[in-house]
């Protein structure tokens, strides 16, 4: 069920805009979670539907990313198009995808189980936690009718992907959209390293399939930087600003 709790755009905006600055300056993006819990809980919504809210927003927010992802790292391995990246580069987000999916079935079967053994207190706690995850992939799976949800992710990656075309725009060497996309899309596995913003993990994977796909190492490598150095500098920015005005409401709220 929905919560009835309702955010007024200035305040969602900033809860938004604060995960961005918080994923880019703590290890493994844990800073943008932990922002959100803070500022939707301070909101008043309960723990439960946040937690339901956030893992029906994972799958939403990467629908696009693994699409891509997918598809264009089939193109670089049957050498279709201009693209080129490593087997292995190219393989991760099946592999990825695979694991995913094995998780999430293995949590639907294990909520349809049945009751958890074990002591009384434990037994409560998994059953709830049981049930929490297959109600978030069922949100997910109902917010597929509104079309902004999946507008909003879109907008997110051609945005942040954008950049780097942008960055091979203004050094005069730009290789072909499939190849910035596909360089951008398998980089940003580098994510998953605990690195704050994946830095030392996108880049090279980044530069690693541009050079593999014929782009020259140096100009390769200053569009990365100039990208990874626009993109995070306006998410640490933007969220610092974002976090400042959330802890100023709530100074005032309780002044």
């Amino acid at each position: 069920s929905r919560d009835p709790i309702r955010l007024r755009r200035t305040r969602s905006t900033q809860v938004a805009v604060g995960e961005l600055g918080g994923f880019a300056v703590v290890p493994t993006g844990l800073g943008g979670p932990a922002l959100r819990f803070w500022a939707m809980r301070r909101s008043g919504m309960s723990l439960r539907m946040l937690i339901v809210r956030t893992i029906s927003h994972a799958p939403i927010f990467n629908v696009p990313y693994v699409a891509a992802a997918l598809v264009l790292g089939a193109c670089a391995l049957f050498h279709i198009g201009s693209a080129r990246a490593p087997v292995a580069l190219a393989l991760a987000p099946v592999g990825l995808v695979v694991i995913v999916t094995a998780v999430v079935l293995a949590l639907l079967r294990a909520g349809g189980a049945g009751r958890p053994r074990g002591p009384a207190r434990w037994r409560e706690l998994a059953r709830e936690g049981l049930a929490i995850a297959p109600d978030g992939l069922r949100d997910a799976w109902a917010l597929r009718r509104s079309p902004f949800a999946l507008l909003g992710a879109c907008a997110y990656w051609a945005g942040d992907c954008g950049v780097l075309w942008a960055a091979f725009q203004g050094l005069g060497a730009a290789p072909s959209l499939q190849v910035i996309v596909l360089a951008y899309m398998l980089g940003q596995l580098g994510n998953i390293l605990p690195l704050p913003g994946g830095v030392g993990g996108v880049e090279p994977a980044t530069v690693g399939v541009l050079t593999a796909s014929g782009v020259a190492l140096a100009p390769a490598a200053a569009a990365v930087l100039c990208y990874r150095a626009i993109s995070l500098g306006m998410q640490g920015t933007g969220g610092a600003l974002a976090f400042a005005a959330l802890l100023g409401a709530e100074r005032r709220a309780v002044a």
